[in-house]
């Protein structure tokens, strides 16, 4: 007999090392093969080996990301986007258009609890036995209002998307409504990051 081990996914994040250490627990080495990069000291040609990209809190988008952004995920890659809230909002409006289905508004500095999950998402098959209706709820300190037609995968209490799921084809653009950082969300501690 002969038992192949799976092949691990790669998964990139761009962004603040400091802010991306919870990634690097959810992307254990076991599973994944996961890297992180500051935006200066991005490797553009390692875009193409990954399976995932998560930008991670970055506030500008350079052009020339965008256009390899854009061509990853034309390719089959997922992309994971994770706002700051200081993010610039012409920036991103630019990528997102090219993307479709979403648009970054205004940035809301009042707390919101993460409350609805969207248990028929093809994220979420086989993760749920059944609805949960008890779970910790996570929070935000400050989001931004995000006009979307895509599906929304969590949503806070006042029905705004916080994750929102963009279809392209074979690939998955995801895009949160506010960063993850602590200071900001208790998203990183809630059970509901892992299957996420």
């Amino acid at each position: 007999f002969t038992i192949s081990n799976p092949k691990k996914s790669n998964v990139l994040s761009i962004g603040a090392s400091d802010k991306s250490r919870f990634l690097k627990k959810i992307y254990t080495e076991k599973e994944f093969q996961f890297s992180n990069f500051e935006l200066s000291n991005l490797d553009y040609n390692s875009i193409d080996k990954q399976d995932a990209i998560v930008i991670n809190e970055l506030e500008v988008l350079p052009q020339s990301l965008q256009t390899s952004l854009k061509s990853f995920v034309a390719k089959g890659g997922n992309l994971i986007v994770i706002p700051s809230s200081e993010s610039n909002q012409p920036s991103w409006n630019s990528f997102f258009t090219s993307l479709g289905a979403v648009q970054l508004q205004s940035v809301v500095s009042t707390e919101k609890q993460v409350t609805s999950i969207n248990y028929n998402h093809p994220l979420f098959t086989g993760v749920f036995e059944k609805k949960v209706t008890n779970f910790q709820y996570p929070i935000t300190q400050k989001s931004w209002q995000l006009k979307t037609d895509a599906a929304s995968v969590l949503s806070y209490s006042d029905q705004t998307p916080f994750l929102v799921s963009i279809s392209k084809g074979v690939s998955n653009v995801y895009v949160f409504a506010a960063a993850l950082n602590k200071e900001n969300s208790n998203f990183q501690n809630a059970p509901l990051i892992v299957p996420v």
